[in-house]
């Protein structure tokens, strides 16, 4: 049962990332904009949900499996960052490539620590 609760919030992550991706490349010269914004948010979906599960609720193991391992899994998307950072370094983008991979990680620990305080103060 928790494999059809991790497909369906499978199923709805990768409906949402190609969604919000879409939508602000198309608004965006810069194109691995998208990818950026879902996994940033993705990553402070994680810990606003991780944050409220350790100290607001009591999360069901079909829940948090739907959430985390399904939406929030299949949302966020690192093989995509990567791919889109060798991108840019093939077009000798390299300062570009560095600030993407870089900031990525910086920006998604950061996401998380912002998830888990809100969270706290809920």
């Amino acid at each position: 049962m928790i494999l059809l609760w991790i497909a369906v919030g499978g199923a709805l992550g990768a409906i949402g990332r190609f969604g919000v991706s879409s939508w602000i490349s198309e608004r965006s010269s810069f194109s691995p904009l998208g990818t950026f914004v879902v996994n940033i948010s993705g990553a402070f979906a994680l810990g606003l949900f991780a944050g409220l599960g350790q100290h607001q609720f009591t999360f069901s193991t079909e829940i948090s499996h739907l959430v985390a391992t399904g939406v929030l899994g299949s949302y966020t998307t690192f093989s995509t960052l990567f791919y889109e950072t060798f991108s840019l370094l093939e077009k000798d983008r390299n300062r570009a490539a560095l600030l993407y991979a870089v900031g990525s990680q910086l920006t998604g620990v950061l996401a998380i620590v912002l998830g888990l305080g809100i969270a706290q103060l809920w």
